[in-house]
């Protein structure tokens, strides 16, 4: 019998909605994923400044500040991290910036579980084939394009 030597993944939630990061938690913790979350940006930017985490899920509006705001940072640093971008500032600005600033997914606020573990799988399996020395931003020919206003 074969014994797995593999590390689960890390995801790393930031949000100010604890009920939010609360169920997060328990739903990612119970399919097998370490989970580190964070209600504020200064504990997430430093987080992904030590390498921390396979995947982001963050909202966008925190109390010391907007994700958008250091999104660009986060992807300079760690251009192959993938980041879920939620909101409950349910717009198209709001989805069409989360592209533009390289988010690999954005799911409008309240968001569906079954959804957004989907949304995580598929973002780690397109991370594990991605090329390490990835430019930055996801390039949409070997993955699914995020649908913008989707309920």
């Amino acid at each position: 019998m074969a014994v797995s030597l593999t590390t689960p993944e890390t995801i790393i939630i930031a949000d100010d909605d604890n009920a939010i990061r609360t169920v997060l938690n328990q739903a990612l913790a119970r399919l097998g994923y370490n989970v580190r979350s964070t209600g504020n940006l200064s504990n997430l930017w430093r987080w992904i400044s030590e390498g921390a985490g396979d995947l982001l899920i963050t909202d966008v509006v925190m109390p010391d500040g907007n994700v958008f705001d250091i999104l660009p940072r986060i992807k300079k640093q760690r251009p192959g991290l993938p980041v879920i971008v939620m909101s409950a500032q349910n717009t198209l600005m709001t989805a069409l910036k989360a592209t533009e600033k390289g988010a690999y997914e954005y799911l409008p606020k309240p968001f569906d579980l079954n959804e957004l573990t989907k949304t995580v799988r598929r973002a780690l399996a397109a991370q594990k084939n991605s090329p390490a020395e990835g430019g930055g931003r996801n390039t949409p020919a070997d993955e699914e394009l995020p649908l913008i206003g989707r309920s």
